[in-house]
């Protein structure tokens, strides 16, 4: 990280250490590689390089997640911890290299945590106090089991049938780790002496409760009894004629969806009239109209030279397919090609639709063929000579005074 940070100073490239830091880990401790990232970095970002763009522009998992995660661990907040998980999922991330950041996470907590390891990390000065910091907070023990944890989890993911439970799982354990098992059993042993409770009394013991009652009702009077107690038992049952069947209509929806149990049946029936209703076709841009916005698309990567110029540069081709307007561009070779579909596809066409107010739009780079490039010209001699056959003045003024372009 040192030889990155001193070629930064030669070039005269703003960069703060943690950008660096995660350069470097990208390369894993490859100078070669760490120099062609390094010079990729740069190529896109301008000569002032932030901690976002790095992260969003090498597709690095931010080791915010791993803090907040320890965070919720040591709180017992097995909520917050499944909605940090969520977050990453969300954002594309591979769920085993999720399992092992936070693995490489927790073993540099506790080697931050053990005086005289400091070799054995290579943190920036402001990192290496955020992980001294939290590495306080937990003692060896508990890093220690949340190791074992995150190692069984990572072992057993590709044999999971369901791996993003077998994660999400791993979690909650870790959640557990200091002393809060007990409240969870708690909790877990008295919901099942509740939900029995409930559960029966609308089904069907509404029937033999009024049995016993007439019962005893008829031992006492054995004459007056038959008479009449025999129909004010049929009349009990007949009471419950509202039956708990309307109730049951939440029990279709409670397996996948929360709305249906809290709004009933308004929105269903609102999504089948949504749904009923006839698609109206998307008037789609001009082909003049993309071209317009295409130049502002350009524009506003500005801070981006190489790739502004790339797409000002670029020659657009415009085709309909399957309902959409694909928007076809040419850039100079496969590495640009490649770098735009993996890193900057999906932000410039969510901003090209932005600016076009269509969201039926896809864009789709393509190299320019060879022979449609347009020849550079780098020696003296060869610019004289494309200057005289380009412009007559100039190739007179040659001619009138004798001049030797050679």
């Amino acid at each position: 990280m040192s030889n990155l940070r001193a070629i930064a100073a030669k070039e005269g490239i703003d960069i703060d250490d943690e950008s660096l830091h995660i350069i470097a880990g990208k390369a894993d401790g490859a100078m070669r590689d760490a120099l062609t990232i390094f010079d990729q970095t740069v190529a896109f970002c301008g000569t002032t390089v932030r901690y976002e763009d790095v992260m969003r522009n090498l597709n690095v998992l931010d080791y915010e997640y791993c803090f907040k995660l320890v965070d919720n661990f040591l709180a017992g907040d097995y909520a917050s911890a499944l909605l940090v998980l969520d977050e990453v999922l969300s954002k594309g991330f591979n769920p085993q290299y999720f399992i092992s950041a936070l693995g490489s996470h927790l073993r540099d907590l506790l080697v931050s945590r053990t005086g005289g390891l400091e070799s054995l990390v290579d943190f920036p000065e402001s990192l290496a106090k955020r992980y001294a910091a939290q590495a306080e907070k937990c003692s060896v023990k508990f890093l220690y089991d949340a190791l074992s944890v995150t190692s069984q989890c990572e072992a057993g993911y590709r044999a999971a049938l369901n791996q993003r439970l077998h994660i999400e799982f791993s979690l909650m354990k870790m959640c557990f780790l200091l002393n809060s098992a007990p409240a969870v059993s708690e909790a877990a042993a008295s919901a099942p002496v509740a939900t029995p409770a409930r559960v029966p009394a609308p089904c069907g013991p509404a029937a033999p409760a009024p049995a016993p009652k007439a019962e005893t009702a008829v031992s006492p009077a054995p004459s007056a009894a038959p008479a009449q107690p025999s129909p004010a038992p049929e009349k009990v049952p007949a009471a419950p004629a509202p039956k708990p069947e309307p109730r049951r209509s939440p029990r279709t929806g409670a397996s996948l969806s929360l709305s249906s149990l809290m709004n009933g049946d308004d929105k269903e029936k609102k999504a089948a009239e949504e749904a009923a209703k006839p698609v109206e076709n998307v008037q789609l841009p001009s082909d003049e109209q993309l071209a317009a916005k295409w130049k502002e698309l350009a524009e506003s990567y500005a801070s981006k030279p190489r790739l502004a110029n790339a797409l000002s540069e670029a020659k657009l081709s415009f085709r309909e397919e399957d309902g959409r307007k694909v928007v076809s561009f040419t850039v100079t070779n496969e590495a640009q090609r490649r770098w735009i579909e993996e890193k900057m596809l999906r932000e410039m066409e969510n901003d090209f639709c932005s600016l076009a107010a269509c969201r039926m739009l896809r864009l789709e780079p393509a190299v320019l063929p060879e022979e449609e490039m347009k020849e550079v010209k780098y020696m003296p001699k060869e610019k004289a000579e494309d200057l005289i056959s380009h412009n007559e003045e100039v190739r007179n003024l040659v001619m009138d005074l004798s001049l030797d372009v050679n």
